[in-house]
């Protein structure tokens, strides 16, 4: 997928020797999830609705990329350090 608002994939595999599936993402510098941002925010009715908005704008991109994410709930969601 290449979307502002998701972070990339670099890779994806099997490790035989620990009977793992993985995948490795790009880094995102003091990311944190946005479980751990409700804790400590306060937001306006219009903060919230332009996050939503943004989910809502990846999730579509990537539906229409034939991707659904099964499990998408605030611990899943990344955010950095603006919020974004």
């Amino acid at each position: 997928l290449n979307h502002p608002r998701i972070i990339n994939l670099l890779d994806s595999g099997y490790d035989t020797e620990n009977n793992l599936l993985y995948i490795v993402l790009e880094h995102l510098e003091k990311a944190a999830t946005l479980r751990e941002r409700i804790k400590s925010w306060s937001p306006e009715v219009t903060d919230v609705l332009d996050m939503l908005i943004d989910l809502l704008d990846c999730l579509s991109y990537s539906h229409q990329s034939y991707i659904i994410h099964r499990d998408l709930n605030p611990s899943n969601i990344l955010m950095d350090r603006t919020g974004n």
